[in-house]
């Protein structure tokens, strides 16, 4: 319409001259989340889904709807003039600049917008077609560097590093294994009988990063060791009598205040380690004892333990000492006498909090708990304490287990998805452009993605389960730069170099628009509290940013060396 074409004959030749390109990197871009479909890891696959089906209809809505909006772009009324003038100026971010006019619709305009072009694009382009060899160059230098970074970059298995930063929960993680040599996490088996898992657990506790066992067995001593103790438990049964415990007349007031004040020394001390482990009832439970805010250190001097205090300092009646302390005896001999039993401990008679612990709510077998030493943060501990858990039976499975099979899973995953991109993003282009000369647009790609590996080793980035995904991402989004910019190389005609200025000042405002609002899109995702997703924001940035530099920069220098033209 800027040249004095109706809005149909504007539509059309607008449609002729980029419908195709903005097809083909429609189709490559959605073909790129499509293939993460393959991977068997169902956050990826949903991803995959979502992403892909966004472009699709994107694509589609270009089509259908894009047309329309341009059609009705001059409003009648001042209100919307202003609104849409407004929108332009945003768009554009003030490079192209409207007059006003009170021509019709698809009338000829004087001082009319210009192409949309963008100059220096085409400067820079032409700059890299008239040193060929410097960019070239520069860029094998580049790419060698990102080869060897992208060998000496770890692989982060530490899930807690992929968290939000700050969180207490994650802050207790790790202490507990440096305080208590016991993991949070653990590993579990079935066993079939008491007695397998009471062999169970005696292997499992010679493998050196196995802490701790938690078995049923803990509670049913075998027949052998209760018939050895039998005899001693009866006899001691026998000569429970008074005599092992204080006649209630001696105790004194004094006796019992500072006992009393063992106990809350003992109790301050379980809560405070309750506290350090993240055991909030129980804390809670003490501190209610106790009066003793364990986080803060306030005293409520009217909880159990002061008051009791406060009434053994008072005069007390040697008869009420005297019932206080009958009434401990007696509950203390019933306990005492109760633990010394003789006999054969059965299941039914463990306390319903073990039972649901070790024994299944339907079905046979008995669960047993492998906990590690220390917190397994790194792959060679992942992989030796799998090892050895293996080693005394298959059939063990956990949390650490898990962590090596999902990240085995998404890295092949991950390899599939990008060689069937890769593969699928080729057709599209041999297509699109019915030859291999279409093939040129993979190498802004190819530079690009390797690019961003170099940028992610150097601001210190590791590989994880999240930003891997980013790999067959940019396949789909960094191919597109490059083919809009071969699409309009092809069109143009004159000189090379011409064409070159042409191509890359009329396209280049295009893709780096598109690129700028990709980058946004994926680089607000960097912000995000949990770093996992937040790497996967600033590979995605980095890789499209570099695929665009590469378009602008590498593409015109290797047209330079093919076309072999001035």
């Amino acid at each position: 319409m800027a040249n004095g074409k109706s809005n149909l004959d504007a539509m059309i030749i607008t449609l002729e001259d980029t419908g195709m390109a903005v097809t083909t990197g429609g189709l490559t871009s959605s073909a790129a989340f499509l293939t993460l479909l393959i991977g068997d890891t169902q956050g990826v696959y949903e991803f995959g889904v979502a992403a892909g089906g966004g472009v699709i209809l994107t694509l589609i809505a270009i089509f259908l709807v894009l047309p329309s909006l341009l059609i009705i772009r001059e409003p009648s009324t001042i209100f919307m003039k202003g609104v849409f003038r407004f929108l332009v100026m945003l768009l554009t971010f003030g490079m192209i600049k409207g007059k006003k006019t009170d021509h019709k619709l698809g009338s000829p305009r004087k001082n009319a917008m210009p192409r949309g072009e963008l100059p220096i694009l085409g400067k820079i382009a032409v700059s890299g077609w008239n040193h060929p060899f410097l960019y070239l160059g520069i860029t094998v230098i580049l790419i060698v560097f990102s080869l060897w970074a992208k060998q000496h970059i770890d692989f982060e298995y530490d899930f807690l590093n992929l968290e939000p930063k700050g969180l207490k929960s994650v802050d207790l993680q790790r202490e507990i294994p440096k305080r208590f040599g016991l993991s949070d996490h653990a590993a579990w088996i079935v066993g079939n009988s008491v007695e397998e898992c009471r062999d169970l657990k005696e292997k499992f506790k010679k493998q050196p990063l196995v802490g701790d066992v938690a078995s049923i067995s803990d509670y049913l001593p075998p027949k052998e060791r209760v018939n050895d103790y039998a005899p001693v438990l009866k006899e001691f049964r026998e000569k429970l009598s008074d005599k092992y415990i204080n006649d209630p007349e001696s105790i004194t007031q004094e006796e019992l205040l500072i006992e009393v004040n063992r106990l809350w020394d003992n109790l301050d001390l379980v809560s405070n380690l309750a506290y350090t482990g993240g055991l909030d009832r129980i804390v809670t439970v003490i501190d209610g004892i106790t009066g003793t805010q364990t986080e803060t250190g306030e005293v409520d001097r009217s909880a159990i333990l002061p008051r009791l205090v406060r009434i053994l300092k008072s005069d007390i009646s040697p008869s009420t000492l005297a019932n206080l302390a009958s009434g401990w005896r007696k509950r203390m001999y019933d306990n005492v006498y109760s633990m010394a039993n003789p006999k054969q401990i059965k299941i039914e008679d463990l306390p319903e909090t073990i039972r649901n612990t070790h024994l299944p709510r339907k079905g046979e077998g008995y669960l047993v708990h492998i906990i590690p030493r220390q917190g397994l943060w790194d792959k060679p501990e992942l992989d030796a304490f799998a090892a050895q858990t293996t080693s005394v039976s298959e059939e063990v499975c956990g949390s650490e287990q898990l962590i090596l099979i999902m990240f085995s899973s998404i890295l092949s995953d991950g390899k599939k998805a990008a060689f069937l991109a890769l593969l699928v993003i080729v057709l599209i282009v041999l297509i699109h452009f019915r030859g291999p000369f279409g093939l040129l647009a993979l190498i802004p790609l190819v530079c690009g993605a390797l690019l961003m590996v170099g940028l992610m080793y150097l601001i210190g980035e590791k590989y994880n389960y999240l930003n891997l995904i980013a790999v067959p991402v940019i396949l789909g989004i960094g191919i597109d730069d490059g083919i809009h910019a071969l699409h309009r190389f092809r069109q143009e005609r004159g000189k090379a170099a011409d064409r070159i200025r042409r191509s890359f000042s009329f396209v280049g405002r295009a893709i780096l628009l598109t690129s700028l609002t990709t980058m946004i899109g994926f680089g607000s995702i960097a912000f995000y509290t949990m770093e996992g997703m937040a790497s996967f924001g600033r590979a995605l940035f980095m890789g499209v940013g570099a695929c665009f530099v590469a378009t602008i920069l590498v593409l015109p220098a290797v047209l330079r060396l093919i076309t072999r033209e001035k």
